[in-house]
């Protein structure tokens, strides 16, 4: 994005503002790494109802995948933190509503379908690919937007540690997600992905269109979201 600004948040209950340096690291060396966005080719087929947590946010109705028994690959140890790693929990409630997002001549709006806390991640995940990494749980916001030709989710996955949120995401890919069903247009036609970290927590921005919209406001739709709601938590605090 190449911007050095002011950024005024304004997603659901966030009203903060904060400074982004993008275009090189997303944030504090500590606390946000450099965001990546790419073109996805993630889909959601779960099946099964999932096991959440409480919630004040409302869904639709739909299923979700089931939950994978793998558990890490190894065990956590208090001797992987460092004293200034930053460790953080979040939760559907902390951000609620419909996400409304302006800064300069950029102005982005996403009507909430739904939320949901998970207890785990095997509820977003295939083939346990982030509970192997020490992924502990997920939330999870799912949004209308682009006049309803785009279905966005945004996922908070918080880990255990910052070390390990952080090399989670330098190999996360798209089809490591297996997202409830609905959660994105099943036959899409454009699809844009975008992470992020803050300390042990990645967030993840998907979204997928069920018509051909211009490449960029997809894309632009994705990548704001994603920064908005990783600065958003950073003031959130909790560390």
């Amino acid at each position: 994005m190449g911007l050095v600004a002011v950024l005024v948040l304004l997603a659901g209950g966030i009203a903060t503002t904060a400074i982004l340096l993008a275009n090189g690291d997303d944030g504090d060396e500590k606390a946000g790494d450099d965001p990546t966005s790419q073109t996805t080719s993630a889909t959601s087929s779960p099946s099964e109802s999932p096991t959440e947590r409480p919630t004040e946010a409302t869904s639709e109705g739909v299923p979700a995948p089931p939950t994978s028994p793998t558990g890490p690959i190894t065990p956590y140890s208090p001797t992987d933190d460092t004293g200034d790693d930053i460790h953080t929990d979040v939760k559907a409630a902390d951000f609620p509503g419909d996400w409304n997002f302006k800064l300069g001549d950029v102005e982005q709006h996403a009507k909430l379908r739904g939320s949901w806390d998970y207890d785990s991640c095997s509820q977003v995940e295939a083939s346990s690919a982030l509970t192997q990494q020490r992924c502990d749980y997920a939330v999870q916001w799912n949004f209308s937007a682009l006049g309803g030709k785009a279905r966005v989710v945004h996922l908070f996955l918080v880990f255990d540690t910052q070390p390990h949120a952080k090399a989670a995401a330098a190999s996360l890919e798209d089809k490591d997600f297996d997202l409830r069903d609905g959660s994105l247009f099943a036959d899409f036609k454009q699809g844009k992905w975008h992470k992020s970290t803050y300390g042990n927590v990645i967030a993840v921005t998907i979204g997928t269109t069920n018509a051909t919209v211009p490449d960029k406001d997809l894309q632009s739709l994705v990548s704001y979201m994603n920064t908005d709601y990783r600065v958003a938590l950073s003031f959130k605090g909790g560390f």
